[in-house]
């Protein structure tokens, strides 16, 4: 959930001076009405070194999102957050 907030909608926003998104009241993050259901499964694996359960996640959920939306679309908007102006942009650009 974590990596698909920060594909689709995490961003520290700024004006001239400073951060202005510098609570959680408009820091943009997805909010659990936002969030699909999810089930983990989690894989025992006898013999295997002990890591994080998540972690490797974070990385393949942003491009696997970027390719679902480039193959919806048509183009490959390369900017994220891959909000919906972000999106409409790279497709007025293409």
């Amino acid at each position: 959930m974590q990596s698909s907030s920060w594909t689709l909608s995490e961003q520290v926003r700024f004006d001239q001076d400073r951060v202005t998104s510098a609570g959680w009241d408009s820091y943009p993050i997805l909010r659990f009405t936002q969030t699909p259901e999810v089930m983990v499964r989690i894989v025992d694996a006898p013999g295997e070194a002990e890591t994080g359960a998540g972690e490797v996640a974070q990385g393949p959920v942003a491009g696997a999102i970027g390719n679902a939306v480039a193959d919806a679309v048509g183009v490959r908007a390369r900017d994220l957050p891959l909000t919906r102006d972000r999106v409409a942009r790279a497709i007025q650009e293409s």
